[in-house]
């Protein structure tokens, strides 16, 4: 929650590769605009890493929603995103697989939102 991006942005990242793995295709940005998309990636999992890491903590100043898939789970969808982005190469994938990849990424987005949501409550607790 250190990050420099936002959590709306990190949000919106996310959003944003869950409707392209949904439509099957890839949207074609501008340079720029593929590389803030690729920065809210990085943001997303980098807040999702240290929430896995703090979760003890945090589940003391607002309980962690229940989710069906896990955070690391959640983690590698994003992570696994962001390699895909890099390699500028897109693998097909399967409709299983994109699906699977998908729910990763809609519950890394649910997670975000929660954060969000709590942000407050969060940080006053870790003052503590």
């Amino acid at each position: 929650m250190t990050d420099k991006v936002a959590l709306f942005r990190q949000i919106a990242a996310v959003e944003n590769e869950i409707k392209d793995r949904g439509a099957g295709a890839r949207s074609r940005l501008d340079r720029s605009a593929s590389q803030r998309q690729c920065d809210g990636l990085e943001a997303g999992a980098k807040t999702l890493r240290w929430l896995l890491q703090n979760a003890a903590r945090i589940a003391a100043a607002a309980p962690l929603p229940a989710c069906a898939i896990s955070m690391t789970r959640q983690v590698t969808a994003v992570e696994t995103e962001l390699k895909d982005r890099r390699s500028g190469a897109r693998s097909k994938l399967s409709s299983a697989a994109a699906a699977y990849q998908r729910d990763g990424l809609e519950a890394a987005a649910n997670t975000l939102r929660w954060l969000q949501q709590n942000e407050a409550s969060i940080r006053g607790a870790l003052r503590q």
